[in-house]
């Protein structure tokens, strides 16, 4: 079957909503308690969330479809008129290491060229490696580090920059 990549439509929200407690879970078992997995799907994915981002012009929310089986999404904020945030690029399981995130990432960079954003801002939980090796790939560099504070526990946050030319 083809890949398709485009916009996300709220008639998805539950679907989309699916996808990320599914891989926010996997991503961070171990590394957050089942509360703090628990209160993230439940608050930060909830569909009156994922609906207002789709209906933003502030966000960038793409979907990845196999026929009609959504497999991954990527979400970026604007900051201002040079800076994006990377807030979500999540795949399924099964359907990670085919290229989906890239193809995800190259489609949202299209978008961003034509608005002539100059970056894009990621930060990722330090034990996610996973994440940061995938971004170093596609051409992210560390910039920093910061602590912040998460439902009641510390974490430590690798800050990445694409710079988009």
């Amino acid at each position: 079957m083809e890949l398709t990549i485009r916009k996300a439509d709220i008639s998805e929200s539950q679907r989309i909503k699916s996808v990320l407690s599914t891989t926010w879970a996997e991503t961070y078992k171990g590394i957050f308690s089942s509360d703090v997995i628990e209160k993230i799907t439940s608050d930060w994915h909830s569909i009156r969330n994922i609906t207002g981002q789709i209906e933003s012009n502030d966000v960038i929310f793409q979907v990845a479809l196999i026929g009609t089986n959504l497999i991954g999404l990527i979400t970026l904020y604007q900051i201002n008129s040079e800076s994006f945030q990377l807030g979500r690029l999540y795949v399924l399981k099964e359907f990670q290491r085919e290229g989906i995130g890239e193809k995800l990432f190259a489609k949202s960079l299209l978008i961003l060229r034509e608005k002539n954003v100059k970056r894009i801002l990621v930060e990722i939980e330090k034990e996610n490696r996973k994440a940061i090796d995938f971004y170093h790939k596609i051409g992210f560099f560390e910039v920093g580090q910061k602590s912040e504070n998460l439902f009641g526990n510390n974490i430590y946050l690798i800050e990445m920059v694409y710079n988009i030319s």
